[in-house]
């Protein structure tokens, strides 16, 4: 059955406010008070992967499947591929929507999915088989369609592209996500050929759907926003004082690599996790979901933040310490054994903090890029519209975002007490070999030639920039907003400041 429609609200307010964890807590008692409730509990099930609960999603889709009917199992299995997907592991999603393909009359979106995650996965032929078997039961499905484009262009098949996205345009049947993303992807086609022009008109037509959508959730970022400017950070005397209290009983080998979207930290995390001493998280939510928005829950969010972190006592300290430790392996899929561990995810940049607090001696890597190369590869990127990603709907928006968040962290890094590093995107492509042995060297790691094959390693890229991360080092990225700079003059007030402070002229 569907969810009540109180809490479905509830659930939705939480994830709105990108408080998954709060929104699974509700599901958890809700599936506990309802066993019997298949829906309810693949809600939950689905819930634990976006909090980076991986196994115990798992044991919950296995419990799901033996309790389902053989008539409602491919069913079943289809939808929760396609939420592992949404999720972000399309290594997850593979078998589940393999399985729902065995059925009599396995509908479009289980091919599209199956397809898509295969791209993402880097299997790129088995992608294009599938679409074919998608293609010979749904001829011209717009969905099925997209993701031909998308392999196609990967595959370097252009004129395949540009006669897929031409059909999309052409059938009523296309959903707006679905127009949405071909926009995108006519973009980055465009992009490719060197027509500039075409190309940034068809990354602002592919807005037009997105703004639709995210109407209730710009007064969200708009507030978000202007609380980072106005937030009074910790000051020098914070942070020793709380890396003074630190209980080394309760901490480990950590290191945080943050930094705003699209500045190279997939990048270097890919090449520092084929180091056999690290082991890296690429964006899993265990420190958001488990440690950092459950405290802001119950402070109220409200108040003098240095205060509000200040009273913090050390038993909870050490509660939220050993709670983000004992979660990791799960999150991680792998115990640590004592090795370095990297927490990567950009969006932790906020929360320096508050990281600062729990964690004051943990090591920070803080990946810099040209602020006008992180706004326009934010804009042109198709990404699912949340509170965060709606400023990216706009390149005034967009470039305020990046100017706020990086000037959080030119006021920070003065007054960290704990060592921290900046990692420029451009200084990696250029020589890969010696950033990587300065950075290796701050964390404290000897240098090992596997870091130079990080392309080669079979392990999913689970960020956005999947496709770019999965390839050797290349140089084209790091001036290709140049070719876009006649629409950022109106914007320099965000972007020239912060720029010549980091060093960007």
């Amino acid at each position: 059955m569907p969810l009540s429609a109180e809490l479905q609200a509830e659930v939705n307010a939480a994830w709105a406010q990108q408080d998954y964890a709060h929104g699974r807590d509700l599901l958890e008692k809700a599936s506990v008070d309802h066993p019997d409730d298949l829906h309810l509990r693949s809600c939950f099930a689905a819930a634990q992967g976006y909090c980076s609960r991986f196994e115990s999603a798992r044991i919950e889709i296995e419990k799901i499947m033996e309790l389902s009917t053989p008539a409602r199992r491919s069913l079943r299995s289809g939808l929760l591929g396609i939420e592992w997907s949404r999720i972000g592991r399309p290594d997850l999603a593979e078998p589940l929507l393999r399985l729902a393909l065995e059925s009599d009359k396995p509908p479009a979106p289980l091919f599209e999915t199956l397809a898509d995650c295969l791209e993402r996965l880097k299997r790129l032929q088995e992608a294009d088989a599938v679409l074919d078997d998608g293609f010979s039961r749904y001829p011209g499905h717009p969905g099925l369609l997209l993701v031909r484009a998308r392999v196609s262009r990967r595959l370097g098949n252009f004129e395949v592209t540009e006669l897929a996205l031409r059909q999309i345009s052409k059938t009523p049947l296309a959903s707006p996500l679905v127009k949405t993303r071909a926009a995108y992807e006519l973009g980055h086609l465009r992009e490719s050929q060197g027509r500039y022009l075409e190309a940034y008109q068809a990354f602002t037509r592919a807005k037009i759907h997105q703004r639709e959508e995210a109407a209730t959730l710009l007064p969200l970022w708009r507030g978000r926003n202007q609380l980072l400017k106005e937030s009074q950070l910790p000051g020098r005397s914070d942070f020793e004082k709380w890396h003074s209290e630190i209980d080394p009983d309760t901490s480990g080998k950590l290191a945080f690599l943050v930094g705003c979207p699209r500045s190279g930290t997939t990048l270097l995390e890919r090449v520092l996790d084929a180091h056999p001493q690290l082991v890296t998280g690429s964006e899993i939510a265990t420190f958001t979901c488990e440690v950092w928005m459950p405290f802001l829950r119950a402070s109220g969010a409200s108040g003098n933040p240095v205060e509000i972190l200040s009273s913090i006592d050390e038993w909870k300290l050490k509660g939220c310490r050993k709670r983000y430790w004992d979660l990791l392996p799960e999150a991680l899929e792998k115990p640590p054994n004592g090795r370095l561990v990297i927490d990567k995810n950009p969006s932790l940049l906020a929360a320096l903090p508050m990281i600062g607090r729990i964690f004051p001696d943990a090591k920070i890597l803080m990946a810099l890029r040209d602020p006008r190369a992180i706004a326009w590869s934010c804009f042109s990127q198709y990404l699912p519209v949340n509170s965060e990603t709606v400023a990216y709907l706009d390149l005034a928006t967009t470039f305020d975002q990046t100017a706020t968040s990086l000037n959080g962290w030119i006021v920070l890094r003065d007054r960290l007490s704990a060592p921290w590093r900046e990692v420029r995107y451009e200084s990696v492509v250029a020589d890969l070999e010696r950033e990587t042995r300065e950075v290796l060297d701050f964390l404290g790691l000897a240098w090992d030639e596997a870091v130079m094959s990080y392309h080669q390693n079979s392990n999913p890229v689970l960020s956005p920039s999947y496709a770019q991360a999965s390839r050797p080092v290349y140089a084209d990225a790091v001036d290709r907003f140049r070719h876009y700079e006649e629409f950022f003059e109106s914007h320099r007030a965000e972007w020239e400041p912060v720029a010549k402070t980091l060093g960007y002229d």
